[in-house]
């Protein structure tokens, strides 16, 4: 019969290596579009099972599952946070004397500010992706991590790029519907900028098929019985290697 400590560490291996098969497919269906929600789903759950069997991956791994969790809800802090702070210095510089075209600059620097947190935020989160099973790849798979993290960052900026130009006019727009006491519709300032970097956003699936690849290389290990390796039982000193004889 195994020992308590083996049936636990096999149980975090097990952990692992199904989070890491959830999280290969959650990535595919993220790169499929409409349904990419679904895999975000998957993810969360890998990920979760991933979290709970980090410990029998050595110390290095352990450190890496733990950054990525920090580097993941500091993404988010930055979009929430930020976004509540640009919102919140833009309330106070609107008032209803304030001229068309003053009313527009507002604007502008609310929707720019808006765009540029949430293109950091999403890279902040990218890097925990990185880190999260860094540790269990060999060569090829941190240089498929980091070629996907690369490919993210590309897509935010060339994200940025196309959109910027597009909020003069929707803020100039904006100023006047407020200054004539029109209605402001919501549906169509969002469309006005997700048309125009839709196909950009359809390269999404390249990062998402390349963490894919990354997940499989280290699953595949796990499956083969290359990591983790043998480790002593706490409490037990460490092996020591055999004596060659003279």
């Amino acid at each position: 019969m195994p020992s308590p400590w083996d049936a636990e560490r096999q149980k975090q291996i097990d952990r692992t290596r199904t989070g890491i098969l959830i999280l290969l497919i959650g990535a595919l269906i993220a790169a499929i579009p409409y349904i990419g929600g679904f895999g975000s789903l998957l993810t969360l759950i890998g990920a979760i099972m991933v979290i709970l069997g980090r410990k029998a991956f050595g110390p290095t791994h352990r450190r890496n599952v733990v950054i990525s969790i920090f580097v993941f809800f500091l993404g988010i802090a930055i979009f929430f946070v930020g976004t509540f702070v640009v919102v919140a210095m833009a309330a106070t510089s609107i008032r209803s004397s304030l001229p068309e075209d003053q009313l527009a600059a507002v604007l502008l620097s609310l929707m720019t500010n808006i765009l540029v947190v949430l293109a950091v935020g999403l890279l902040v989160i990218g890097i925990g992706s990185l880190f999260f099973t860094y540790a269990l790849q060999k060569r090829e798979g941190r240089l498929i991590l980091l070629g996907a993290y690369g490919v993210t960052v590309v897509l935010r900026v060339a994200v940025l790029l196309v959109a910027l130009p597009l909020l003069p006019p929707l803020a100039a727009q904006l100023a006047h519907t407020v200054a004539t006491g029109g209605t402001i519709d919501p549906t169509g300032i969002s469309n006005s900028t997700s048309g125009a970097t839709q196909n950009i956003e359809l390269l999404n699936a390249i990062p998402s098929l390349l963490y894919a690849a990354a997940n499989y290389l280290a699953w595949t290990r796990i499956k083969k019985g290359e990591i983790p390796g043998p480790m002593t039982p706490p409490g037990m000193p460490p092996m020591s290697a055999p004596i060659q004889p003279q």
